[in-house]
């Protein structure tokens, strides 16, 4: 089968990914081991955790007795998210890998949909995500949740752009997707922003399932300070934002290359450099500097959103009573 690697005798590889969550890791993994459908390859993959989230790893998996084959790993060291996935998947051995968190409760259906959905797409270069299910940190499921999953079309040019609306906690991606590229560097906070990128300059596909496949645990949201003002917190929050995800956008702009992609597809992943590079320097600058700071943003081409955040900053007073009423208790 073309979903098989090195002689394995499973069609998916199941990775759990976990890092000092032993207070949620065991309903996380037994609920891979409860998988329906054919046997798969199940990895529990601790990153080095400084509580007993390896150990009770361990003794889900020694409890266990079914089809699914079991092995559980560590990390030397704490790696880090990307180096963490980068190790996991380099120990697994199917061409379909479905990734799921230490925090998060995939339904018994789950690897059985996403394999049929890949099968009956071709088997392409792919992500593979779902719709999810909220729940807080109790595990109760959290009702009116107002973020609506996107089930539309992806674009090279919309994922080149920053645009993605792909939920990580979701996915099951394709090996290609890690051995047709360099290593994502490790710094990539935010796959879910370039395996999607991945998947379509290969000329793959993102293949959305509507069925809510996943119990996702969901942030408990912004962090805010009520000692600062709004402008301080718009500065904070902007330039925190855009540290983590200006990696993700270089590292789109370097698999673009790699692949040889089109003129256009370059230009719009260095236009999204430019205006994260943007938001920094102006959430970074004092009010005597912002002017100088957006005229020479606006000269490497950055967007409107860049003169939209400037307003907001230079409104100061107002920005901080919008701030005050929007976030009061």
């Amino acid at each position: 089968m073309t979903n098989m690697k090195n002689g394995s005798s499973f069609r998916a590889s199941v990775i759990l990914l976990a890092y000092n969550q032993a207070h949620t890791v065991i309903a996380a993994a037994k609920a891979l081991l409860a998988q329906e459908g054919e046997p798969l390859e199940i990895i529990f993959s601790d990153d080095k955790s400084s509580d007993d989230t390896y150990e009770k790893l361990l003794d889900v998996a020694s409890n266990y007795q079914g089809i699914h084959h079991v092995s559980v790993r560590q990390s030397e060291q704490n790696k880090g998210l990307m180096a963490h996935l980068k190790e996991a998947v380099a120990s697994s051995s199917c061409e379909l890998i479905i990734l799921a968190a230490g925090d998060d409760i995939s339904t018994p259906n789950r690897a059985k949909l996403l394999l049929s959905a890949w099968g009956n797409a071709g088997e392409p270069h792919a992500v593979l995500c779902s719709d999810f299910t909220p729940i807080d940190s109790e595990g109760e499921i959290v009702p009116n949740f107002s973020e609506k999953i996107f089930s539309g079309r992806h674009t090279l040019e919309g994922l080149a752009s920053g645009r993605s609306h792909v939920i990580g906690a979701t996915t099951a991606i394709t090996r290609s997707l890690f051995e047709r590229f360099q290593p994502i560097a490790d710094e990539v906070r935010y796959e879910d922003r370039v395996f999607p990128f991945r998947a379509l300059l290969l000329g793959g596909g993102i293949i959305f399932l509507p069925e809510k496949l996943v119990h996702y645990r969901i942030e408990g949201g912004i962090s805010r300070n009520k000692a600062e003002s709004g402008t301080d917190f718009l500065k904070r929050y902007t330039s925190e934002k855009n540290s983590r995800t200006i990696v993700d956008a270089i590292q789109r702009l370097k698999d673009a290359e790699e692949i040889g992609s089109s003129h256009e597809i370059l230009r719009l992943c260095r236009k999204t450099i430019c205006a994260q590079e943007a938001f920094i320097a102006l959430s970074k600058s004092g009010p005597l500097s912002y002017e100088m700071v957006l005229l020479s943003s606006l000269a490497k081409g950055s967007v409107k959103s860049i003169f939209r955040h400037y307003l907001k900053l230079r409104s100061g007073p107002l920005f901080d009573i919008y701030y005050r009423r929007r976030f009061s208790d």
